[in-house]
């Protein structure tokens, strides 16, 4: 098929751009329909005709439904990810709720607050005081007054001094914590391992990756034709469900209509 201008279009609201747009209003809310009503008032610049030829955006035309069956691929695999995540999930260890005892030792500074309004200690989380239970880890010590040793530092007839020494209890606490959190955690590993959320959510990943790849190939493309630009402002639309991304794909969704503007259509 040749894709030949036709010299008699006006750049009106019924127009080849305006025809395009309604394209896509047909399929998308009108969130995205301020953005391509701009291309409405954009001048048309015919373009020779040309003779029966590859279709000028083959590239961008194929990218986008490669990528729709992609990001499709992804939004199924995650969902099903989703729905076996907590099959056969252990319950949550005792030992990682806060005790009574705790608070003696000084560790309800670590400890967060659940949806329920329980204390509990999370790993690699830190709690509203910027705390984290990770800090378990590390040797407990207090600081304690103790008579003074030979080689300690201190000033003529001083006879005790400040230091921090081993905490035996808040050691023993701590290292109940550590080790409840670790084993829930490997044994959480191998239930999404058995009922094979691990493997579904690997692969959902993949196909992430695979389809950001697709969308870098295709933001680099300026459309030549209105079949380009309805198919890229079909995509940008897709992808503005995502908040984060919503300013980056207007704007090179507006670029792209300003170029198209530029050079004509065909």
């Amino acid at each position: 098929m040749a894709y030949a201008s036709d010299s008699t279009r006006l750049p009106s609201t019924g127009g080849p751009v305006s025809l395009a747009i309604r394209a896509v209003e047909r399929e998308h809310d009108p969130g995205r329909r301020l953005l391509l009503a701009a291309a409405a008032a954009l001048p048309f610049i015919p373009q020779p005709a040309r003779a029966a030829e590859a279709h000028p955006d083959a590239a961008l035309l194929a990218l986008k439904e490669r990528w729709t069956a992609m990001d499709d691929a992804f939004m199924r695999t995650s969902s099903a990810a989703s729905e076996l995540v907590d099959i056969g999930r252990p319950a949550m260890p005792e030992a990682l709720f806060f005790h009574d005892q705790d608070h003696d030792f000084g560790l309800h500074l670590f400890a967060k607050q659940r949806a329920d309004g329980r204390l509990w200690y999370v790993m690699g989380a830190p709690n509203r005081l910027g705390r984290n239970a990770d800090e378990l880890r590390r040797p407990q010590m207090r600081v304690q007054t103790v008579p003074v040793e030979p080689g300690d530092k201190v000033h003529p007839g001083a006879t005790h001094i400040t230091k921090k020494v081993a905490w035996p209890e808040r050691q023993a606490r701590a290292d109940e914590i550590v080790a409840a959190w670790d084993g829930w955690m490997a044994d959480i590993q191998a239930a999404q391992d058995a009922s094979g959320y691990t493997a579904m959510r690997a692969e959902a990943d993949r196909l992430c990756v695979a389809a950001s790849a697709i969308e870098d190939e295709m933001e680099a493309i300026t459309p030549r034709t209105l079949d380009g630009l309805v198919a890229l402002a079909a995509y940008a639309r897709r992808v503005q469900a995502d908040a984060d991304d919503e300013e980056v794909k207007g704007g090179m969704l507006a670029r792209a209509i300003l170029a198209v503007a530029a050079v004509g259509v065909a």
